[in-house]
Protein backbone atom coordinates (compact mmCIF):
# COMPACT_ATOMS: atom_id res chain seq x y z
CA UNK A 1 0.00 0.00 0.00
CA UNK A 2 2.87 2.39 0.63
CA UNK A 3 3.80 2.36 -3.11
CA UNK A 4 0.42 3.57 -4.33
CA UNK A 5 0.33 7.02 -5.92
CA UNK A 6 -2.44 9.50 -5.49
CA UNK A 7 -3.90 11.17 -8.54
CA UNK A 8 -2.35 14.50 -7.55
CA UNK A 9 1.17 13.05 -7.41
CA UNK A 10 0.89 11.21 -10.73
CA UNK A 11 2.74 12.68 -13.69
CA UNK A 12 2.65 11.24 -17.19
CA UNK A 13 6.29 12.28 -17.62
CA UNK A 14 7.31 9.92 -14.84
CA UNK A 15 6.06 6.90 -16.71
CA UNK A 16 8.91 5.22 -18.56
CA UNK A 17 8.22 4.21 -22.11
CA UNK A 18 5.27 6.53 -22.72
CA UNK A 19 7.37 8.76 -24.99
CA UNK A 20 8.70 5.74 -26.85
CA UNK A 21 5.14 4.47 -27.29
CA UNK A 22 4.19 7.62 -29.20
CA UNK A 23 7.45 8.70 -30.90
CA UNK A 24 9.46 5.50 -31.24
CA UNK A 25 12.35 6.90 -29.15
CA UNK A 26 12.83 7.20 -25.38
CA UNK A 27 14.61 10.56 -25.60
CA UNK A 28 16.16 12.99 -28.03
CA UNK A 29 19.53 11.32 -27.36
CA UNK A 30 18.00 7.98 -28.36
CA UNK A 31 16.70 9.55 -31.58
CA UNK A 32 20.12 11.08 -32.29
CA UNK A 33 21.73 7.66 -31.76
CA UNK A 34 19.24 6.09 -34.18
CA UNK A 35 20.05 8.83 -36.71
CA UNK A 36 23.79 8.19 -36.35
CA UNK A 37 23.24 4.42 -36.71
CA UNK A 38 21.19 5.05 -39.86
CA UNK A 39 23.91 7.22 -41.40
CA UNK A 40 26.55 4.61 -40.53
CA UNK A 41 24.47 1.89 -42.23
CA UNK A 42 23.95 4.21 -45.20
CA UNK A 43 27.71 4.74 -45.53
CA UNK A 44 28.30 0.97 -45.36
CA UNK A 45 25.68 0.40 -48.07
CA UNK A 46 27.23 3.15 -50.18
CA UNK A 47 30.65 1.50 -49.87
CA UNK A 48 29.14 -1.84 -50.93
CA UNK A 49 27.46 -0.20 -53.94
CA UNK A 50 30.71 1.54 -54.92
CA UNK A 51 32.37 -1.86 -55.44
CA UNK A 52 29.97 -2.75 -58.29
CA UNK A 53 27.60 0.16 -59.03
CA UNK A 54 25.98 -1.33 -62.14
CA UNK A 55 24.51 -4.22 -60.14
CA UNK A 56 22.86 -2.01 -57.50
CA UNK A 57 19.99 0.47 -57.39
CA UNK A 58 20.88 3.07 -54.76
CA UNK A 59 19.20 6.45 -54.27
CA UNK A 60 20.82 8.06 -51.24
CA UNK A 61 18.62 11.18 -51.21
CA UNK A 62 15.44 9.12 -51.27
CA UNK A 63 16.66 6.89 -48.43
CA UNK A 64 17.61 9.91 -46.30
CA UNK A 65 14.24 11.56 -46.97
CA UNK A 66 12.29 8.41 -46.02
CA UNK A 67 14.34 7.96 -42.83
CA UNK A 68 13.83 11.58 -41.78
CA UNK A 69 10.08 11.36 -42.40
CA UNK A 70 10.00 8.14 -40.34
CA UNK A 71 11.99 9.78 -37.50
CA UNK A 72 14.79 7.20 -37.98
CA UNK A 73 12.74 4.33 -36.53
CA UNK A 74 13.42 1.92 -39.39
CA UNK A 75 16.53 0.63 -41.09
CA UNK A 76 18.25 -0.09 -44.38
CA UNK A 77 18.37 -3.44 -46.10
CA UNK A 78 19.68 -4.74 -49.42
CA UNK A 79 17.45 -7.07 -51.39
CA UNK A 80 17.49 -8.72 -54.78
CA UNK A 81 14.99 -7.45 -57.31
CA UNK A 82 12.21 -9.81 -58.48
CA UNK A 83 12.92 -10.40 -62.15
CA UNK A 84 15.70 -7.85 -62.13
CA UNK A 85 19.08 -9.36 -61.19
CA UNK A 86 20.20 -6.09 -59.58
CA UNK A 87 20.28 -5.50 -55.84
CA UNK A 88 18.14 -2.74 -54.31
CA UNK A 89 18.99 -0.69 -51.23
CA UNK A 90 15.65 -0.01 -49.50
CA UNK A 91 14.47 1.62 -46.29
CA UNK A 92 12.18 -0.38 -44.01
CA UNK A 93 9.79 1.84 -42.10
CA UNK A 94 9.65 1.38 -38.33
CA UNK A 95 6.50 1.63 -36.25
CA UNK A 96 5.71 2.95 -32.80
CA UNK A 97 3.62 1.17 -30.22
CA UNK A 98 0.80 3.62 -30.91
CA UNK A 99 0.85 2.84 -34.65
CA UNK A 100 0.78 -0.87 -33.89
CA UNK A 101 -2.16 -0.43 -31.55
CA UNK A 102 -4.02 1.79 -34.02
CA UNK A 103 -3.40 -0.71 -36.82
CA UNK A 104 -4.77 -3.54 -34.70
CA UNK A 105 -7.87 -1.52 -33.91
CA UNK A 106 -8.42 -0.70 -37.57
CA UNK A 107 -8.16 -4.38 -38.51
CA UNK A 108 -10.60 -5.36 -35.76
CA UNK A 109 -13.08 -2.73 -36.93
CA UNK A 110 -12.91 -3.77 -40.58
CA UNK A 111 -13.72 -7.38 -39.63
CA UNK A 112 -16.82 -6.45 -37.65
Amino acid sequence: MKHLKTFESFSINEEEGIRKFFTGHDSSEDRDKAMMDFHKALEEAEAEVAKDPKNYVFNKESLEKKAKEDNYKGGIRIQRGGRDPRMYVVYDKGVTGFETLAGSAAKARSVA
